[in-house]
């Protein structure tokens, strides 16, 4: 059962979901290390791992039992969206932030986080930047900033937070192995507006250089029109996906 919300913002839980990321955990640890070294107390952190083959878990495990901070790793059949809403459940933060294991965040991202929510945000983003400063990428990250603005759809790799009591009444996550954010953008949307944060998260282009920028694009604005056909059940969607 979901444990009641302290009234305390300061409280927050950080979730990322993983699977085979042995190559990313460590920096991403580290870097999540400096950017929380200024909040006024120490986050929960969840990894929740989907299965991985390599030594994800046994890195991340290394790295934390340095930390003087409450964390765990949890294991979940592989699928993003069944992965976070596993941590989700487990969660005792009063804010749950949502970071892809590729993304960065810095001590800039909680400051005007709690800055929002202690205006009254009820969930919203980071504003997205990629580590690579190609036109093409710039162009990509600057609609995702109008699709914030205009039409409240917030993905993941813009690092989600939101009020736990506010994701419970939105309902969580789906258990999606993709599109697990728009979904659970739309129906937020229908309840509050999001707050982009002029904070930046930097977010791994390695997907674009991999298959080239346009081809991507191409395939995630595919995958987007496919789910909101209707017309392809989940298993459809995420083999589509990985295909």
């Amino acid at each position: 059962m979901p444990q009641p919300e302290t009234a305390d913002i300061n409280s927050i839980s950080i979730i990322i979901p993983v699977y085979n990321e042995a190559g990313q955990i460590i920096p991403l640890l580290e870097s999540l290390r400096q950017a929380i070294a200024a909040l006024p107390q120490p986050p929960e952190l969840i990894i929740s791992d989907g299965g991985s083959t390599d030594s994800t878990v046994q890195l991340a495990q290394r790295q934390l039992e340095q930390w003087q901070l409450p964390w765990r790793i949890i294991s979940q059949a592989r699928g993003r969206g069944q992965q976070l809403a596993a941590a989700a459940q487990q969660a005792q933060g009063c804010i749950l932030i949502f970071l892809h294991a590729d993304s960065r965040i810095s001590s800039q991202y909680f400051h005007d986080m709690l800055a929002a929510v202690g205006q009254g945000a009820q969930w919203g983003c980071g504003r997205l930047r990629f580590d690579c400063g190609s036109l093409s990428l710039r162009l990509i990250a600057y609609f995702s900033h109008l699709r914030v603005r205009c039409q409240s759809l917030v993905f993941g790799d813009q690092t989600m937070f939101c009020r736990r009591s506010f994701y419970q009444q939105v309902g969580g996550f789906a258990p999606m192995f993709f599109m697990e954010d728009y979904q659970f953008s739309e129906r937020a949307a229908q309840l509050a507006k999001p707050v982009e944060l002029q904070a930046p998260v930097i977010t791994s282009a390695r997907r674009y250089r991999q298959h080239g920028v346009w081809h991507t694009n191409w395939q995630i604005q595919k995958n987007k029109a496919r789910y909101r056909s209707g017309r392809y059940s989940l298993e459809e969607l995420a083999k589509l996906y990985e295909d």
